[in-house]
């Protein structure tokens, strides 16, 4: 992970009007591994400084306002209008502050730094970086910034307001967890659809614990209900059923400091080797769970939800079923060997997403990419140096089953070959 430091000196503010302003003016400078995301060069005199001169309040209330989304909104960075929400100029108030986007991963922030000129103060930012730092250590700094301001201003500021609210959230258990579903959303959980919140209050009743986070981070706040029902009646179901198993389910080593595709693909090869099917390809959803031992289909295929590929229950012996999105064979398989994977690794209820960039989600689908579509295999499919176009990789993913989109990333993250486009 990399350092972030919110750096500020409280200064005078030259004549500055507005009360939370001229007395929260100030040098801030904002450091990512001891690089300063606030370089700024003035576009007049040439002359580059390392940090920037403005009001804190704005950027406190800002953060404040919006703390839920800026700590919780992981789907923000899916879309390049999620980004533009999350970024840092949007407290600047006609002062000038870098675009410092703050985007939520998991127990991770990325902090992503675009460079851009500021036409009114006729200044450029300079810095363009990406790096990840630790949620509770951002949230640290920003917290430390926050009470800075609060101790320059009034107690009847709507920050003030603001952050006790928060701190009031934070205290209870409850509201800490509702609060931050709703972040999830993109919400705001102090000024929210009063329907929306029951379900978002019914969804914490009713889904388990294992499921939340990836149930709150893939659906739209206006399908919650339509979303979850299907998922709570599945659940129910499997869990008043008797799954045999002529087998015992290989488990996964759970690992840390390993990157998602890494454990993901180390476990497939590991679960084949075990199960000595280092070869084998696999038609379809019963043909693969018959080589995980299991005596029954403990499929359904025909899923309603929109956002969800695979939703994992776990049956009144404890051994999993699943439901799977997707018409055709090559999407029901890749659905099915994610929620495998997932149970392998972690035998609760999971949810398989998506849109999901969490670590599980994306350890998911690097082990159904290897475990369907060996890179040993395609190894031996392919030349080496070779050049492979869209059309060889529809080929080759016939042969094992999946979607070209699998054969692309296998061949890109393994550097099995040079994919090119087509050209017309």
């Amino acid at each position: 992970m990399s350092s972030f430091q919110l750096k500020f000196e409280f200064e005078d503010a030259g004549g500055v009007q507005g009360p939370e302003l001229a007395s929260t003016w100030a040098r801030l400078e904002i450091l990512l591994d001891g690089i300063a995301v606030t370089e700024l060069e003035d576009i007049r005199t040439k002359a580059v400084r390392s940090a920037v001169y403005a009001p804190l309040y704005p950027i406190a209330e800002w953060f404040a306002m919006n703390w839920w989304r800026i700590w919780f909104e992981d789907r923000a960075a899916w879309t390049a209008a999620g980004t533009r929400t999350h970024s840092l100029r949007k407290a600047e108030e006609g002062f000038a502050l870098p675009d410092l986007a703050l985007l939520p991963s998991g127990r991770s922030m990325q902090l992503l730094s675009t460079p851009y000129t500021h036409q009114h103060a006729a200044v450029r930012f300079l810095q363009v970086t990406s790096a990840f730092v630790g949620k509770r250590a951002a949230m640290d700094q920003v917290g430390a910034l926050v009470e800075g301001v609060l101790a320059r201003v009034s107690d009847s500021t709507p920050l003030s307001q603001e952050w006790q609210r928060i701190a009031i959230s934070l205290a209870s258990p409850d509201d800490r967890e509702f609060c931050r579903a709703a972040g999830r959303l993109g919400l705001d959980p102090y000024a929210i659809d009063i329907d929306i919140g029951r379900e978002i209050d019914r969804s914490l009743h009713d889904l388990p614990r294992s499921m939340r986070t990836d149930f709150f981070d893939s659906t739209p706040p206006a399908t919650l209900r339509q979303e979850r029902e299907p998922v709570v009646d599945f659940l129910s179901k499997a869990a008043n059923e008797q799954i045999p198993l002529k087998q015992s389910l290989p488990q996964a080593e759970l690992l840390s400091g390993m990157t998602p595709w890494t454990a993901g693909y180390r476990h497939a090869r590991q679960v084949r080797e075990t199960l000595q099917i280092a070869d084998r390809i696999f038609s379809s959803p019963e043909d693969l769970l018959e080589h995980f031992g299991f005596a029954k289909p403990v499929v359904e295929t025909l899923w309603p939800t929109e956002h969800l590929d695979a939703v994992t229950a776990v049956s009144r012996n404890a051994t999993p079923a699943f439901a799977v999105r997707g018409n055709l064979p090559a999407s029901r398989n890749f659905a099915l060997c994610r929620a495998l994977g997932e149970f392998l690794f972690e035998p609760e209820p999971r949810l398989l997403t998506r849109q999901g960039e969490s670590y599980r989600q994306k350890r998911s689908r690097a082990f159904a990419a290897e475990f369907l579509a060996p890179a040993a295999q395609l190894q031996h499919l392919i030349p080496p140096g070779a050049t492979i176009t869209q059309d060889d990789c529809v080929e080759i993913a016939s042969q094992f089953n999946v979607s070209p989109w699998v054969i692309e990333k296998q061949i890109t993250n393994h550097q099995l070959a040079t994919l090119v486009s087509p050209s017309f």
